[in-house]
């Protein structure tokens, strides 16, 4: 999806033989629901463009979610900065092993209250795209009440993607880095941008 661009990226999508829609800015939350509504496999990820991978970061959640038959598959990930990289093992979905099944996987989800960062981000799972598409009954109508979310919207759609999830689980096959910088949208450089981040949370 693309949401808006100045530039044109149709040369490089091109050799992919990636399908692209062009849309205008609507922000974020817009696109990624878009995305799932027109995405045609059975598993979705999410990489935010400022970010990398590892090598092969999703084909061993992929084996893993089609022979455990998850809904959603947690992979590693750690920061990036100028200078560093560094993982962040206080998180207990990089320092464990865990699966959980039924009743016990939104609990989870709000257990830490917002403390661990993997439950919360979108760009280091796996999802089945159909639990995805159920989703969107429930975000679609939030979605048509603002105009741009600025910070929780990867909370808002794994909130319903574990809410209807029957099975999640996590490997430990690579790493997603997570790049820091001034420019990112969750740094609060202003007032009206920390009023924007209270308002969504």
């Amino acid at each position: 999806i693309d949401d808006g661009s100045s530039e044109d990226y149709s040369a490089i999508l091109d050799e992919y033989g990636a399908r692209v829609i062009k849309t205008e800015n609507r922000g974020i939350f817009r696109a990624r629901l878009l995305g799932i509504e027109e995405a045609a496999g059975d598993y979705i990820a999410f990489v935010d463009s400022d970010d990398t991978v590892s090598f092969n970061y999703h084909l061993p959640m992929l084996l893993s979610a089609e022979e455990r038959g998850l809904d959603v598959c947690f992979n590693d990930w750690a920061f990036h900065t100028e200078r560093t990289r560094y993982v962040c093992m206080a998180d207990s979905s990089i320092s464990n092993d865990f699966e959980y099944t039924g009743e016990d996987i939104l609990p989870k989800f709000a257990k830490n209250e917002g403390r661990e960062h993997s439950y919360f981000v979108l760009w280091n799972k796996l999802f089945k795209a159909s639990v995805l598409k159920k989703c969107l009954e429930e975000l679609q109508p939030l979605a048509d009440t603002e105009e741009k979310y600025n910070y929780s919207e990867d909370t808002l759609i794994c909130f319903f993607a574990f809410k209807l999830s029957q099975a999640i689980a996590n490997v430990h096959t690579g790493y997603y880095f997570y790049r820091i910088h001034q420019n990112q949208t969750i740094n609060v450089i202003s007032e009206d941008r920390l009023r924007s981040h209270v308002k969504y949370m």
